[in-house]
């Protein structure tokens, strides 16, 4: 090969390289930098997010200095030279595909690959003599490719990387409440319904904001969930960094050995008793409405609220209260609210519009999913 061929093909080369750190870093820092920072969290045996301002890089850093050492030392044909990248692909999604569980989807595509890449590598190796004798470098032959097989790994990365949207929701709400954004995790755009946990982190950031979580619980409809969706349960601290401790401690008292989550709530409600108003009762009262126990609600809000249309309220608290009068006929209390009670009698309205109950939800989830009577009415529907 002549000078000219030799420095076109370096020419060629680097630019490939520049080409995959540019994907490199748009894939780490993009899309799976959350997730990157968990797995090394749970490599190292940490709780909490590690400082993300430099981790992302070095990774992205030691991709291309994987590349620059297996190009040294594996031969492949020059037409085949972005095979070379493949190892530090792999990488790339070996941390990102199999947390929180394990993607056997993308092991089974990793295994393929790799074991196309040792075949190629051996057939390419019996060939480096001829490579070798070759008189001049065809640029476009090569470019074509080049562009083929950056092109498939590209398309590997996409497929075998971590596309658990909630997933990464549910880390990247971690990662407010680490900083504190409280409001912020409230105000997150989650794709309906959601899962338990991101429900727990929203009731969670909602009550550290100084409100109650019953202004938000119901924003988007939610399944018949119950009041475990308050809390984190133990298989939940092997999917996000968020501790179950940090709600405990907001509530103000740890659960007792052998204790259900209602108990749980109950004894939570009645620290510091003489309060106006404790987290603990929040998450008590808020647990009431999520197992649909209307009755035992109402009783125990009695307790510790005036009843008042002139008060601001809660809203689920005053949506509890208006499903309460229409429902009941032997009332323990009496709650007046002429607007919200307008949009009782419209939901019911609309309600039997439909003969079907799967279209009634539907329609009704898109104009009252986010109160607590589409909760009450259909949150049992799958």
């Amino acid at each position: 090969m002549n000078i000219a061929d030799y420095i076109r093909r370096k020419r060629v080369r680097a630019i490939l390289c520049a080409l995959f750190m540019v994907f490199a870093t748009v894939y780490v820092l993009s899309y799976e930098c959350d997730v990157i920072v968990f797995t090394f969290n749970k490599l190292l045996g940490k709780d909490n997010f590690y400082d993300t301002s430099l981790g992302p890089w070095l990774l992205i850093f030691s991709l291309l200095f994987l590349q620059r050492l297996v190009s040294k030392t594996i031969y492949f044909r020059d037409r085949h030279y972005t095979l070379t990248f493949l190892p530090s692909a792999i990488v790339a999604v070996l941390l990102t595909s199999f947390v929180p569980y394990c993607n056997w989807i993308s092991l089974l595509v990793t295994l393929l690959c790799l074991t196309f890449w040792i075949v190629q590598h051996r057939i390419d190796y019996r060939r480096r003599e001829k490579d070798r004798k070759r008189a001049s470098y065809r640029l476009v032959p090569r470019l074509t490719w080049h562009c083929m097989w950056l092109l498939a790994l590209i398309a590997y990365m996409g497929f075998a990387g971590n596309a658990d949207t909630y997933f990464h929701q549910e880390l990247k709400m971690a990662r407010l409440i680490s900083d504190g954004h409280y409001r912020s995790v409230v105000d997150f755009s989650v794709n309906p319904p959601g899962t338990s946990i991101i429900t727990a982190m929203r009731a969670y950031a909602q009550s550290r904001s100084g409100k109650s979580i019953a202004d938000e619980l119901f924003r988007y409809p939610l399944q018949n969930v119950g009041d475990s969706v308050l809390l984190l349960q133990h298989r939940d601290a092997k999917r996000t960094p968020f501790q179950a401790s940090a709600i405990f401690q907001q509530i103000g008292i740890w659960p007792h050995r052998g204790e259900s989550i209602s108990q749980y709530l109950e004894r939570g409600a009645k620290f510091r008793p003489y309060a106006l108003f404790t987290p603990g009762r929040d998450y008590y009262l808020c647990a009431l409405l999520l197992n649909k126990q209307i009755d035992r609600f109402v009783s125990e809000f009695h307790k510790y609220h005036t009843l008042s249309d002139t008060l601001s309220m809660p809203r689920a608290y005053a949506e509890a209260l208006i499903l309460y009068q229409r429902i009941r006929s032997n009332r323990q209390v009496q709650y007046k609210n002429e607007l919200l009670a307008a949009n009782y009698q419209d939901f019911i309205d609309k309600r039997n519009n439909y003969p079907s109950e799967y279209e009634r939800a539907n329609v009704l989830a898109v104009l009252y999913g986010d109160t607590y009577w589409w909760y009450y009415y259909y949150s049992n529907l799958k």
